[in-house]
């Protein structure tokens, strides 16, 4: 069986990390009202190309 390469353990994992810090956040007015057709935009999750952003991030476990 393949060891577990996950640094945690994802069912104990807490909701917010230990580090974070107080910060105010900021969220811009969507201004650019160019949106996708609707089979592009069930493709892409958004309506909006302005907010069809890229995940790059990992995943934990599989």
């Amino acid at each position: 069986m393949e060891e577990n390469k996950c640094q945690y353990n994802c069912k104990e994992m807490p909701k917010v990390p230990s580090d974070t810090v107080v910060t105010m956040a900021y969220v811009p007015f969507q201004t650019d009202l160019v949106t996708y057709t609707s089979c592009e935009a069930l493709s892409n999750g958004t309506l909006f190309p302005e907010l069809d952003k890229k995940f790059f991030g990992g995943k934990c476990c599989e």
